[in-house]
């Protein structure tokens, strides 16, 4: 299948998860919205879809992402392509401390190397 068949299918998981609200693209190669991930989490509103493009990422902006007390849902951009967070053992992937909701979902993205106590 090519990029617009994943995209395709992508948009309708979109579609058929987060009926309402706003869809952001994170793509560390500049072909989306924003750069990092915390920055997509930033502009987001409760309700809205955060799609991640695949790559690798790290930084202080891809680790210890918070949502923020949104419920959010957060997944990769292209199913068949990972999406990996790379925490360089300074951190975690998401902290979830800001009393999310059910509605606050992560789903398919790869976390390696985390330090909890960090």
């Amino acid at each position: 299948m090519d990029r617009l068949g994943c995209l395709c299918i992508a948009a309708l998981i979109v579609m058929s998860t987060a009926a309402s609200g706003d869809t952001f693209v994170v793509d560390l190669g500049g072909g989306g919205d924003f750069l990092t991930i915390q920055e997509g989490l930033d502009a987001a509103s409760p309700g809205d879809t955060v799609l991640i493009a695949p790559g690798v990422y790290t930084g202080p902006q891809n680790r210890d992402v918070s949502y923020a007390g949104k419920d959010l849902f957060v997944m990769p951009l292209l199913a068949r392509d990972p999406v990996i967070i790379d925490c360089q053992g300074l951190g975690r992937g998401f902290v979830f401390n800001g009393g999310e909701g059910p509605g606050a979902v992560l789903d398919g993205i790869e976390i390696r190397n985390g330090d909890a106590s960090s």
